[in-house]
């Protein structure tokens, strides 16, 4: 069994943390939130060590199983169900959830797995995923380390949970800590309530917080409060105070040492995952009705163009890559004249990834291309201007069409999707087009044309869209993840139906 790259790195510090990547990330990006982390923690003199659990479990399955089941082609709460099984007792009852057919039958009945996926995913649960948790526990020095973190982003909560809980058995005395997407409030306050194995979770941007928590000699203390991070306080969960957010363009360059060493022994590619903003500067003004981007990080913010050409050198120098996804909700307008000029006369050679609205002009498009920006996620999401109006996207059919259009003829790869089922649509919407479309299949089809899924966070799961839902209740699937008994799911889901 080979030996973990972090068993090396913990051996030289008096002090050592672990990060922890689990499924499902993408393999092919490196994680970024452990990456900033670990460059924010090692400044303090802290050894932080990254731990690529993910791509751990390409030794036990595929590369295209694997993406299978982390795309979004698959319900978001599949990769959380394989690993459910593990986050209770041999002989807890909970509903659904103690099966391991009973999704699987689920989504087999509603044509949204085959049958072979049936077989593969029922495999994995009942043996894969422990066989993967017993290398992960015997492959990694957890001993050494007083606190170990958990990146938990869309999917990743439940098998963070899984090897969470196995740590916390063996080492009593180490402090596990949640943070991540999945863990704003209320989510990340009700997972510390209802699974003891937890000590803290970052509600919010972790850098401060984590460094804080570091420095505190008796977190535990009642009397102490750390902004940003919540705990158990008597048995008692409380929402902690917003956290100060270290300003963008002081935060350090990501440290992806580890992730892109591992890559190579996996030979896998391996992106630049890059953040030059956050928050949404549309979303600021026009929210998008289910848009589930929150309030508290809403507000848009963004690096300077030199600060972030400054970090894309440095990667491609490091590690020798020249590709870059940027994890941004939406390209800031100001870099079409002071950052993309960067790029172009650059001469790295970059290919590009970014997040855009749907309404750019060709000159803009233009710009994109000779910037290296060659693949971009607009928000078309509709080819019907009274849909995309109900939506509040800022955006009208045929501005949609002709992106594509310009897209085709430029050279840029638009990915996208077709979302239907909003309240206030009507039947004229999708006559008008399915009629349109069948104009338009000489340009770039859709990623997935799906209905609608109401997110918390967003308008219409907040009630303030133009046109509403009566009832919102969480979906289906949660129940066959969560014990009901234990775990308050209006607390925990993300995903919500309405009618």
């Amino acid at each position: 069994m080979r030996k973990s790259p972090a068993a090396s790195e913990a051996e030289n510090s008096d002090r050592a943390i672990a990060l922890v990547h689990m499924p499902w990330a993408n393999p092919n990006t490196a994680p970024i939130q452990v990456g900033l982390l670990k460059s924010v923690v090692t400044e303090t003199g802290i050894q932080a060590d990254t731990v690529c659990a993910n791509l751990d479990l390409l030794e036990f399955i595929d590369l295209d199983t694997y993406l299978s089941i982390a795309q979004t082609e698959l319900p978001l709460i599949l990769g959380e169900w394989l690993f459910a099984k593990e986050i209770y007792d041999n002989d807890t009852k909970y509903s659904d959830c103690s099966s391991d057919t009973a999704y699987l039958t689920h989504l087999l009945a509603r044509e949204q797995i085959t049958a072979k996926q049936f077989d593969i995913f029922q495999k994995f649960r009942v043996q894969t995923a422990i066989e993967y948790l017993d290398f992960l526990i015997n492959s990694y020095p957890w001993i050494r380390y007083e606190l170990i973190g958990f990146s938990c982003v869309f999917s990743q909560a439940l098998p963070s949970l899984a090897l969470a809980r196995r740590i916390k058995e063996l080492y009593p005395s180490i402090s596990i800590v949640f943070g991540g997407a999945q863990c704003s409030s209320p989510m990340g306050e009700e997972y510390l309530r209802a699974f003891p194995w937890l000590d803290y979770v970052c509600v919010g941007p972790g850098e401060i917080p984590l460094k804080t928590l570091l420095e505190c000699s008796d977190p535990m203390n009642p009397e102490i409060e750390i902004a940003g991070i919540a705990k158990k306080q008597f048995g008692v969960v409380e929402t902690p105070k917003n956290s100060m957010e270290m300003p963008l363009n002081e935060i350090p360059f990501a440290d992806y040492s580890t992730y892109f060493s591992r890559a190579e022994e996996s030979n896998l590619d391996g992106r630049v995952a890059l953040e030059a903003s956050r928050g949404c500067w549309w979303g600021q003004l026009h929210h998008c009705t289910f848009c589930g981007i929150s309030s508290d990080i809403m507000p848009f913010r963004s690096k300077t163009a030199a600060r972030v050409f400054e970090e894309m050198q440095h990667h491609s120098s490091q590690h020798g890559v020249l590709d870059f996804v940027f994890t941004d909700y939406i390209m800031d307008h100001r870099y079409f004249k002071e950052f993309l000029p960067l790029l172009e006369n650059s001469g790295l050679g970059q290919h590009c990834f970014f997040e855009t609205k749907s309404n750019l002009s060709r000159p803009r498009l233009e710009s994109l291309v000779n910037a290296g920006i060659q693949t971009i996620q607009p928000g078309v999401e509709s080819f019907s201007t009274n849909v995309l109006k109900i939506m509040n996207k800022g955006a009208t059919a045929l501005q949609n069409i002709q992106l594509l259009r310009y897209c085709k003829e430029l050279g840029i790869l638009p990915l996208y999707n077709i979302l239907y089922g909003f309240p206030g649509e009507t039947k004229g919407d999708y006559i008008e087009q399915t009629a349109l479309i069948e104009k338009l299949e000489h340009l770039q089809p859709p990623v997935m044309c799906g209905s609608i899924v109401i997110h918390r966070y967003s308008p219409l799961f907040n009630g303030t869209a133009p046109h509403n839902y009566r009832d919102i209740t969480p979906r289906d699937d949660y129940f066959f993840v969560f014990d009901p008994n234990s775990v308050d799911i209006k607390q925990i889901a993300y995903e919500h139906k309405g009618v």
